[in-house]
């Protein structure tokens, strides 16, 4: 089966929340116990802080985990008034990577887990904290790897933005 007659196939409801990430720029998470489906809680999301999206690819271990996406966050959606249950993107602060783009990025570069800073394994959340300071990092390198395409402009827009609105100093 091709993916377009997948994605005819299951258009009304969707393949999975993750075959239409690109499309809606949206991130929710949920879980289900049999038929009910249940919104799971993400925790420390805010407006104008930074959704990172990350794979492996097919035969890659752990430590080669990659980012794919990255959107500033620009609304939420409440689950018990003090939780998030969906992120959405900004209308225009949204980058995807090509492969070959997705490749020189390593998600463990930007991601540090302060109770063990030598641990590359995801474990079982769907999400993971990253500090402000490096995410803007990331959005540094992402504006690096998009130079001489015609997202740069985007990318270099997206850290400006980002740093202003999260009191971080912006590398020259």
């Amino acid at each position: 089966m091709t993916y377009n007659q997948l994605q005819w196939e299951w258009a009304d409801s969707g393949i999975c929340m993750e075959s239409r990430l690109l499309i809606d720029w949206t991130a929710r998470a949920e879980y289900s116990w049999g038929n009910i489906v249940q919104p799971r809680a993400i925790r420390n999301a805010e407006n104008g802080k930074l959704a990172v999206l990350t794979t492996r690819f097919p035969g890659s271990d752990e430590s080669e985990r990659k980012i794919f996406a990255v959107f500033i966050i620009t609304d939420l959606s409440e689950i018990d008034g003090d939780r998030c249950g969906e992120v959405y993107a900004h209308p225009k602060y949204r980058i995807e990577l090509s492969k070959s783009e997705a490749e020189q990025i390593n998600y463990w570069d930007f991601y540090h887990n302060e109770n063990n800073p030598s641990a590359k394994r995801w474990g079982q959340g769907i999400f993971r904290y990253m500090y402000d300071d490096s995410c803007a990092e990331l959005l540094y390198k992402i504006m690096q790897i998009k130079k001489g395409t015609p997202d740069f402009e985007l990318a270099k827009e997206m850290y400006h933005y980002y740093c202003q609105h999260n009191g971080i100093k912006e590398k020259k």
